[in-house]
């Protein structure tokens, strides 16, 4: 709601301004900005830097509107490569280097394969990831995490619920079981459904160059894109059905899949990974 307000306002203000010069936008309907390229990524970086300039102080608002842009990507990114990193140095990828150390090795990785997205063609990368890229790979893990924590083990729920008891001091309901095990993985299966019902998601084949149209995609932009979709679906399908190596340097992968000690208790298994009794 409140982004609404910031975004709205501007957009109608960029309207009715353009709407004096350009016969072709008219002041009341915002869908013209769509033309001279006034949506997605045109917003933060050619709509919000032209609104900002015809405000009074506008060096000052351009200033704000810069250092906000970097703190919220800065902000993007420790998520992200905290996950990335965490699943790497749980699987023991890197087991022998520092964390600093895999850390800043991910980072290199991430920044030369982004090196694409500031090329000639580079808006063109960067919506084909846009689109693709949480495609079916966002659905998909989150709807393993609802089967792994509601349908896996029985044991894994009532863990899981004395964990953020312990944690949060909240109790999760009833509710809160019936929406996991039943409704997210449901929902999420239709959304799947709604996302692959349309092939070329991105209409690469009726796309058209400037300035007839809003830009060119080859036919073969479409596999590339429904590739980035796949790709991780198909690595942690891959890790899933291979089994894991219970010697030499993969024992620590083992170790990750094993259950937690209450887990076990539950289920009145003994527990290797975290022992009762600590070594004397």
């Amino acid at each position: 709601i409140f982004a609404g307000f910031v975004v709205f306002p501007i957009l109608g203000y960029l309207a009715h301004e353009l709407s004096s010069i350009n016969p072709c936008i008219q002041g009341d309907n915002l869908k013209d900005l769509e033309s001279i390229g006034l949506s997605g990524t045109g917003l933060a970086f050619i709509a919000f830097p032209i609104a900002t300039a015809m405000m009074p102080g506008g060096l000052l608002w351009a200033m704000l509107f810069f250092a906000m842009l970097f703190c919220l990507g800065v902000d993007s990114q420790f998520a992200m490569l905290e996950s990335v990193i965490t699943v790497l140095a749980d699987a023991g990828v890197g087991s022998r280097w520092p964390r600093p150390v895999l850390s800043l090795l991910v980072c290199l990785i991430c920044y030369v394969i982004g090196l694409i997205f500031i090329t000639r063609g580079g808006i063109y990368w960067f919506q084909l990831f846009d689109y693709y890229s949480a495609l079916i790979a966002l659905f998909f893990v989150t709807g393993l995490e609802c089967i792994g924590l509601m349908w896996c083990r029985h044991s894994t729920w009532p863990s899981f619920v004395n964990l953020v008891k312990e944690w949060t001091g909240t109790r999760l309901c009833f509710l809160h079981r019936i929406l996991w095990k039943v409704v997210c993985p449901a929902l999420l299966t239709v959304m799947i459904g709604v996302v692959v019902k349309k092939w070329d998601i991105m209409d690469a084949g009726s796309s058209k160059r400037f300035p007839e149209g809003a830009g060119y995609l080859p036919s073969w932009s479409i596999w590339i894109g429904w590739l980035i979709a796949i790709l991780p679906v198909l690595v942690g399908a891959c890790f899933f059905i291979c089994p894991n190596r219970c010697n030499g340097k993969d024992a620590h992968l083992t170790a990750v899949c094993e259950p937690r000690a209450d887990e076990a208790q539950a289920e009145g298994e003994p527990s290797e990974v975290f022992p009762q009794t600590l070594p004397q």
